[in-house]
């Protein structure tokens, strides 16, 4: 149950990304997944109990953000095809 928060803040961070430009936006899903990683660890009490959490949540972020933008940027893009 726990792993719906990286995968979640993940989707949002992916969505929010999408609406940067492309250099920014690889600096800043880099520094806040690991900073959203690192953030839930805590929250949910993992951190703790040890350190390897973070190497688990930090993934996750990161590779759900990558896939939402991804699949926004492609529904955007299909939405922006003439019929």
């Amino acid at each position: 149950m726990a792993e719906i928060l990286p995968i979640a803040s993940g989707v949002l961070l992916g969505v929010l990304a999408g609406r940067l430009s492309p250099p920014p936006r690889v600096r800043s899903v880099v520094a806040l997944a690991v900073l959203l990683g690192i953030s839930i660890s805590a929250v949910t009490g993992e951190l703790r109990t040890s350190w390897g959490y973070v190497l688990v949540d930090v993934p996750a972020v990161a590779l759900s953000a990558v896939v939402s933008l991804a699949l926004s940027r492609g529904v955007h893009a299909r939405a922006q095809r003439p019929a």
